[in-house]
């Protein structure tokens, strides 16, 4: 996984390839299905996803609504709640993954009617993107561990942070139930 260092220049360092690279050759690596990691030189904070979401925001404003809305609703679904209401969401979230899928087939449906692109291309199109999509398991992604080190360097608690605070109250609690024993002796 390549390692990309972000200056506050704005320049992009690749240290595996040992040159400076742009947003769009880092949307390059991502296409070619390899993931990377961008860190900000001076923090050393990990702010790939941020990296990301700029690589998305100019693909927006090349291609007009590249991505269908039910994606970005989705993407800022996510954005604001947290891991443990995710996965509490995660039929809803399920069901907007399927109508992302709907949203696809129609719009290269639409193209393939406009002409815009053979029948066979539109097929071969649609054959890879459900490809793709039967890949995006929420709930592996939810189990990733690099949503758990990312969950940690944005200091929002696990599920493990909340078992252990609940721990710590239990035993809390029986120490100040006995306490209330032995003053009531």
């Amino acid at each position: 996984m390549p390692l990309i260092k972000y200056y506050e220049n704005r320049k992009l360092y690749d240290t595996t390839e040992r040159r400076y690279i742009t947003l769009d050759r880092i949307a390059e690596i991502i296409r070619d299905g390899q993931s990377c990691q961008v860190i900000d030189n001076k923090t050393g904070n990990d702010i790939t996803s941020r990296i990301l979401i700029q690589i998305i925001m100019d693909q927006e404003k090349k291609d007009v609504s590249c991505l269908p809305q039910s994606l970005l609703e989705v993407l800022v679904y996510w954005g604001h709640h947290s891991m443990q209401e995710v996965r509490g969401n995660l039929p809803s979230l399920t069901e907007k993954l399927e109508q992302i899928r709907e949203n696809i087939d129609q719009k290269v449906h639409n193209l393939i009617i406009k002409g815009e692109i053979a029948e066979v291309s539109g097929r071969k199109l649609l054959d890879q993107i459900h490809l793709h999509l039967q890949d995006i398991s929420i709930q592996n992604w939810l189990n990733d561990p690099s949503i758990s080190e990312t969950l940690h360097n944005l200091e929002i608690p696990s599920r493990q942070d909340f078992l252990a605070l609940s721990a710590q109250v239990d035993a809390l609690n029986q120490k100040i139930a006995l306490l209330k024993e032995e003053q009531s002796l």
